[in-house]
């Protein structure tokens, strides 16, 4: 494999397997431009990692998981890393490495970190009064807006990121930060609100400029008033003001994420996350998913990539991933 392409867009083929099994390509934003070609599993499957091996990609994307997937099940076979409020299992993060490093000691990796809640936090979370702000995974909008939640998360991120690079240093190669549905920055709360959400709201809206307004009824976000998809701005402007201000807390949680991940880092090391899917979110995803938000996100310095699907569908197989998109900004100015 090339490891010095120079090419901006880089595409990766998806291959279907119940573990989660892909191909990614990142390319780093300071000269000399480096193209990292992964295997990514989220369980630990050895022999595959030996094929790779001597196929001659020794970069391993994996992902020590808290968290369980949208069918429930555990996304991790190894055990949970962030068991408790500061505490941090890292002899079970340490194993996610080492296993692979056994397998392969020229090994490299890509690190998805897992942001979204883990149940102990969704139930202390929710009996310190924020139940309807507790849960990343399908809620991510109403998580970003707590305080509480975004605190215990970046001091869990720093925890992890800080061990990574004393002990692994140079061999982690990217920090991909993952978070909301399917831990690609979706959010499904459909405009959802609770008392964190309904104050950053009036916050958001005194910093826009726009008078106090409550936040919109939820029968008014799933209609508009010409044909059901065009929205009147003279009579619904709040529900469009709604939308952008569910997508800024996204954007802004990302940020502050990632801007804290790069104090923690030396410069050549890369930060992603999975976002601007605009192909792949139709209907009402388009809007309330939390992705429209993406230039504030691509032209941040603090972010080296972004992945999106090209498509999640074949015409062959509709149900089988098709590939994934590779978005670099140029120089971090914002083109890509």
């Amino acid at each position: 494999m090339n490891r010095k392409a120079r090419s901006t867009w880089c595409v990766a083929a998806v291959v279907p397997a119940l573990a989660g099994l892909f191909v990614c390509a990142v390319r780093a934003a300071d000269a000399p431009k480096q193209s990292l070609f992964a295997y990514r599993s989220f369980w630990p499957e050895f022999a595959a990692m030996r094929q790779f091996k001597e196929a001659g990609v020794d970069t391993v994307c994996i992902f020590p998981a808290n968290t369980a997937n949208s069918l429930g099940q555990p996304y991790s076979k190894y055990p949970p890393v962030w068991r408790w409020f500061g505490k941090v299992d890292f002899d079970s993060l340490n194993r996610q490495f080492d296993d692979v490093l056994a397998v392969n000691p020229d090994a490299d990796f890509i690190c998805m970190i897992d942001l979204n809640t883990p149940i102990w936090l969704q139930r202390q979370l929710a009996l310190g009064g924020h139940s309807a702000e507790c849960e990343s995974f399908t809620m991510l909008s109403c998580v970003c807006a707590n305080p509480a939640w975004r605190k215990a998360t970046a001091e869990y991120l720093e925890a992890v990121v800080k061990h990574m690079e004393q002990r692994y240093g140079d061999r982690v190669k990217a920090c991909l930060l993952a978070c909301g549905q399917t831990d690609e920055w979706m959010d499904y709360s459909r405009g959802v609100a609770g008392r964190a959400k309904a104050q950053a709201w009036r916050a958001w809206r005194q910093a826009h400029g726009k008078p106090e307004a409550p936040l919109p009824a939820l029968e008014r976000l799933d209609r508009a008033s010409f044909d059901n998809l065009i929205r009147d701005p003279a009579t619904e402007q709040d529900v469009v003001d709604y939308a952008q201000f569910t997508g800024d807390l996204i954007a802004d949680t990302a940020l502050e994420l990632a801007a804290k991940t790069r104090t923690l880092v030396p410069k050549h090391r890369q930060i992603g996350m999975f976002f601007g899917y605009i192909i792949e979110l139709t209907n009402a995803r388009m809007v309330w998913a939390g992705h429209l938000e993406y230039e504030r996100l691509y032209s941040s310095a603090d972010f080296d990539f972004f992945i999106s699907p090209g498509t999640l569908f074949r015409e062959d197989a509709p149900r089988r991933p098709a590939a994934l998109r590779i978005q670099v900004p140029d120089s971090r100015h914002g083109a890509v």
